[in-house]
């Protein structure tokens, strides 16, 4: 599956829900449906994608959409280290660029007034499970289109908050400090491959 897939497939799901007459007027081209957030999400995952893509020189091994099994939900992008030795995973979030993402003194990550700690939870629990499959320290990244980030970056309980603009400078730091092992980077990579298939509505 494709990176914003299962995002899109969301996305598809809300708009075969509005009613009969939205529909028809849509199709005529008389009414827009409109975007609605899992497009938006989707389109940033494919974005990131292509970002990604050029990762690959340097040894990193990348998986877009992977699954998490018996959860329901999934991974924006699984990236191996060029050594074999470590994961980042990734999750992309666009928001509003008319709002700053900080932390307030309580520790909580919030995008104005709006309250979106769930999305470091989140992070923490997707990192928590693929390391406990590939046995390996996971990093988690929230990488944020649109809104600024307090700082250039923030990090919330062990959660990298970066603009996505700073997520290939950040790869690229870490494999000069790494060395490249292809024989372990792609065992590790292939296993994780295993352990979180491609996300389909099945899972």
């Amino acid at each position: 599956m494709t990176a914003g897939q299962s995002a899109a497939d969301h996305a598809a799901e809300i708009r075969a829900a509005a009613p009969w007459w939205r529909r028809f007027l849509s199709s005529l081209g008389w009414l827009e449906l409109g975007d609605t957030s899992w497009d938006i999400g989707a389109r940033g995952e494919r974005l990131t994608a292509a970002l990604l893509q050029p990762m690959t020189a340097l040894g990193w091994h990348i998986h877009h959409d992977r699954a998490i099994p018996r959860s329901g939900a999934n991974i924006d992008h699984l990236l191996i280290t060029p050594d074999g030795l470590g994961a980042y995973v990734i999750d992309t979030k666009w928001w509003s660029a008319q709002n700053e993402v900080s932390v307030t003194r309580h520790g909580r990550l919030v995008h104005g007034t709006a309250d979106r700690h769930r999305s470091v939870t989140t992070a923490i629990r997707t990192a928590h499970r693929v390391e406990e499959a590939l046995g390996v320290p996971v990093r988690p990244v929230i990488a944020i289109y649109g809104a600024p980030v307090t700082g250039g970056r923030l990090t919330v309980d062990g959660v990298l908050i970066i603009p996505v603009g700073e997520l290939v400078p950040l790869l690229e730091e870490r494999a000069a400090k790494t060395r490249r092992a292809p024989g372990p980077a792609r065992s590790l990579s292939l296993r994780a491959a295993r352990e979180f298939p491609a996300y389909t509505r099945t899972h």
